[in-house]
């Protein structure tokens, strides 16, 4: 399939869902992926970005400004992991397998 015809299927695809909250991290796939979404669906797209502990803010920023030089909505909910015990805890695998 030639890639026009899979941007045309993505467009589709993306219109056939009406509006859309996209995990927005500012790399490589999920900004081609929010403005691809906002040329089709307008404003009736989300960026959504997770801000914490484990994430540099350098990344939360730059993904403020892409998201606004696209010009899609954009929500940064904070969240602190080591709020959950069993995260803090920091379990082997097995353990969070149980």
């Amino acid at each position: 399939m030639a890639l026009q015809n899979k941007l045309v299927a993505l467009d589709e695809e993306l219109l056939r869902y009406g509006s859309l909250v996209v995990g927005f991290s500012g790399g490589v796939d999920s900004t081609f992926l929010v403005s691809e979404a906002y040329k089709v669906l307008g404003d009736r797209v989300l960026a959504v970005t997770i801000d914490s502990v484990f994430c540099p803010q350098s990344e939360t920023q730059g993904a403020k400004e892409l998201a606004a030089s696209i010009g899609v909505r954009h929500k940064v909910l904070k969240v602190n992991p080591l709020n959950d015990k069993i995260i803090a805890s920091n379990p082997s695998r097995q353990m969070l397998l149980l």
